[in-house]
């Protein structure tokens, strides 16, 4: 590690206004103090196994030990509970933390958000950070085992209203959607959206998006020459190694393996 040192020394102050005013997660060399911990789940990225780096979540207020050769990165609470609203359905979501966990995809996510965090050379701006902050909170979430079940008797969607907005994320599938925008669309509160979506479609927002996003970087990567890094920025995805890493676990296989499988094909036929 230690790559990024010097890029970002400070703790930024984070608002929870929106996207526009709120800076990203901020990012730490050394393991945050109690105090700071009170308003964040602190993400830890440290030694590697297997070429996974290995990923550790804490939740507020508890004690973060410190370990050498580590990055952090601070998760707002309320970024939690509105990833677990889009996740859940709702943003009470009870979340233990763990330590030291090989996840390829919450790692790549983790890596990608410090890799750019530390870009002297092309700084991000903040609503580029705030975006990949939403992704390493998804994939804390999910790697933390939280898990709720569809209600096949609660609210759905008017037929009306599912055909806009399945519409309106395929047009805007390489942006960073938020429950709020989706549910302000059909005139229906966050919270109600989320669970009508949820029972209308048998997976959440999150889940949904995430799947139509890795099945169109399937259609590109068969269909076209595009560089599967571009294609990953065409899809949403935060970067190439986020994709592959959603890529195989949706379909069994990277990108490329399968470009090459269709290539040699080609070259065959």
């Amino acid at each position: 590690m230690g790559r990024h040192a010097g890029a970002i020394e400070h703790l930024a102050q984070v608002r929870a206004h929106g996207v526009a005013e709120r800076w990203n997660a901020p990012v730490l060399f050394d393991a945050p103090p109690l105090a700071a911990l009170r308003g964040h789940f602190a993400l830890r990225l440290s030694a590697r196994e297997m070429n996974v780096p290995l990923v550790s979540l804490f939740v507020p207020a508890a004690p973060a030990p410190p370990v050498s050769d580590a990055e952090w990165i601070l998760i707002p609470v309320s970024v939690m509970a509105e990833v677990g609203a889009w996740l859940f359905g709702t943003a009470r979501v009870e979340l233990r933390g763990y330590e030291d966990r090989s996840d390829e995809v919450l790692s790549s996510s983790v890596a990608s958000y410090l890799d750019h965090a530390g870009d002297g050379d092309n700084p991000p701006t903040m609503f580029e950070m705030d975006a990949r902050a939403y992704v390493v909170a998804i994939d804390a979430l999910r790697a933390a085992g939280v898990r709720t079940l569809a209600d096949e008797t609660g609210p759905r969607l008017l037929t009306g209203d599912r055909a806009r907005v399945a519409a309106m994320i395929e047009s805007a599938i390489a942006e960073p959607l938020r429950v709020p925008d989706l549910a302000r669309a059909v005139s229906l509160s966050p919270s109600h959206f989320a669970r009508a979506f949820r029972t209308s479609f048998g997976e959440t927002p999150a889940a949904y998006l995430m799947r139509r996003r890795t099945e169109m970087a399937r259609e590109l990567v068969e269909t076209s020459l595009t560089s599967l890094a571009e294609v990953a920025a065409q899809c949403g995805f935060c970067s190439q190694a986020h994709m592959t890493a959603r890529f195989r676990q949706q379909f069994g296989q990277t990108p490329k393996a399968l470009r090459v499988a269709i290539t040699s094909v080609n070259e065959g036929s």
